[in-house]
Parts: structure tokens; sequence; C-alpha cells
């Protein structure tokens, strides 16, 4: 995405009062802290969405044996993400999310996703969608990110906010 695609989206984004579609799926650290690996976000009505992979806050070697074995058992079988993927630090995507969720009503599923984005993203107004079916159980959008295109088993954070947009809108 280069410069004059991301200012667009950011004045997309700007709007006095925007609905937002977020996903992200990461790993918990030997603290019970949520390391985000993957995020993305979508408009209300799917048109204007965002898909970013994050780097790891440290090095895996850093981690004990016991959390080591949870991020592999997490990478194999829910999400596809290696502790060693991403391509932007967890500064810079919260830098880029910060004006665009300031005045936006932020949809999630799950409660612990929502507690995240409360206590990251002040003052934005962030609802937890405990009324819709699971993520697994919503009709796939069959969008998926460049990184989980073959690993379509996997929890993919784009096809989950797609889901969540086709839901809401039907």
């Amino acid at each position: 995405m280069n410069l004059e695609q991301v200012s667009r989206l950011v004045v997309s984004f700007d709007q006095p009062h925007m609905d937002l579609f977020v996903d992200f799926q990461g790993f918990k650290d030997p603290s019970n802290t949520f390391i985000v690996k993957e995020f993305a976000i979508a408009t209300s009505d799917g048109m204007l969405l965002q898909h970013w992979l994050v780097r790891s806050p440290y090095p895996i070697s850093t981690l004990d044996s016991k959390t080591i074995r949870q991020c592999n058992w997490t990478t194999k079988y829910h999400h596809g993400v290696h502790w060693t993927d991403g391509d932007i630090t967890i500064q810079s995507l919260h830098r880029q999310l910060q004006p665009l969720l300031l005045n936006a009503v932020i949809y999630v599923k799950g409660l612990e996703k929502a507690n995240y984005l409360k206590e990251t993203f002040r003052p934005s107004q962030v609802y937890e969608l405990s009324n819709y079916p699971s993520l697994k159980d919503l009709e796939t959008s069959n969008v998926y990110c460049i990184f989980h295109r073959k690993n379509t088993n996997k929890m993919c954070a784009l096809n989950n906010v797609l889901k969540l947009v086709q839901y809401h809108n039907q």
C-alpha cells in the first residue's frame, strides 16, 4: 500500500461516526498478556478493509518451554501464524489504528478481544458481539489474506472480520 492509498484510507475511515468490525489473532505470553500477530479491520459495508501481520515483541527464545509449546500448538491448530511472522511492529500498528478507531464504534467477537481494544484504544466504543454465532459457525466470506490463501482451514483475521460484516448485513 502506497502513501496515497493510506491517506485515502485514513480519510475514509475518519468519519464522525463509523461502525468498524475488528478481528485479531495471536498468542499469550508467560504473564498471560495477549500478543497480537494478525489484525484486520473493515467498515460495516465491507468496502474498506485493512490487514496486518505483526512482528513479535521479542525473540521466541526468551519464552519458557511451556509457552513455546502453547505457541506451537496455536500455530499448528488455530491460526497458522508463526511467532516469527510479521512485517509491522505493534507500536506502528497502534499508531496507524489510533486515528481510525478514535471516533468509531468497534464491534468484535470475543470478550478478551473486546477488553484488549478497550484498554489499548481509549476512549473507543467497543462492543462484544456475544449474540453472534461462533466465528467457526459463520458462513465463510471466501476472502483470505495472502498469508492464509493456502491455509483456509486456519483462523484468518481478514476472513473473520468479513464473516462478521456479512452476518451483520443479513
